[in-house]
């Protein structure tokens, strides 16, 4: 399903027969409780489809796909639709991330057969998912010249290879828990004019952050690694051991090379001996 030519239309199908449980969660599993208890707008325990916002996930992943935009390109850099599939289709999960990480991978485990890669994905996604909302609200609601490269660098440089695809998960789960504190209702007009404006902010808001990571030159931001090794810094600064100061040492000199995009080997000894003396107190 997820490797299909049409996803979209396959998720569309689940949802209209009232059959994302038992194919994403099996249906005796523990969690619909706490999600039906927590988050009474996914209608778990109601008699229509559910989890009721998830279109929103799966037809703003369809709109991504299909585009040419910053946004879009980053979110394809992974070169994975099935892994951005999965994402979609556990994004009504996402609010269980402050208690049931752990019981959300295994489910999804167990309910469609994720392979290790995927489990690990998806408990990434869930376990960075604040992170990930804060740095993207710090740089879509800050002045851009107020915002350092560095800080949202060493985020992505946390956040690990899969990055891509874990921001991705964050704005899918956004667009399905937007107005969460709203009941449904209202009528199908009203319920459509909701998802097209939850899926529009969700959109809006992750396309201004893959402009300042394209801007910035951030799309391999997780790779980044010091221009001086361990060895060298032992040598520069006299030392016999290295430990935890050592590594402090070069994630500090990471953050200073993404603010010193095109920083020498040279420099960065220069900047180092520069702050001997601030980074050993530390």
């Amino acid at each position: 399903m997820m490797t299909s030519l049409n996803p979209e239309a396959a998720f569309k199908c689940i949802f209209d027969f009232h059959l994302y449980a038992p194919i994403f969660v099996r249906l005796d599993a523990k969690l619909l409780q706490t999600l039906g208890q927590q988050f009474p707008f996914l209608g778990v325990e109601s008699s229509s489809p559910w989890p009721t916002t998830w279109p929103r996930a799966y037809e703003l992943l369809a709109h991504a796909l299909h585009g040419q935009s910053n946004l879009s390109l980053l979110i394809a850099a992974d070169g994975s639709t099935d892994s951005l599939w999965t994402m979609a289709a556990y994004s009504p999960l996402a609010g269980l991330r402050h208690r049931l990480v752990k019981e959300t991978v295994q489910e999804a485990a167990a309910s469609i057969k994720t392979t290790a890669k995927l489990t690990r994905l998806l408990e990434s996604s869930l376990k960075n998912f604040d992170s990930i909302c804060k740095i993207v609200a710090d740089v879509t609601c800050s002045n851009e010249n107020c915002y350092s490269r560095s800080a949202c660098g060493m985020a992505i440089r946390s956040w690990g290879a899969t990055w891509t695809t874990q921001v991705a998960y964050v704005m899918l789960s956004e667009a399905v828990y937007d107005d969460a504190e709203y009941e449904t209702g209202g009528g199908h007009d009203a319920e459509s004019s909701r998802d097209a404006h939850a899926r529009k902010t969700a959109w809006d808001k992750y396309s201004a952050f893959a402009d300042f990571i394209f801007r910035h030159n951030l799309r391999n931001a997780h790779s980044l690694g010091p221009l001086l090794n361990g060895r060298e810094i032992q040598e520069l600064f006299g030392l016999k051991g290295g430990g935890k100061y050592l590594k402090k040492v070069m994630d500090k000199l990471v953050e200073w090379q993404f603010d010193n995009e095109d920083a020498t080997k040279e420099q960065c000894e220069a900047w180092l001996l520069q702050q001997r003396d601030w980074l050993c107190a530390r």
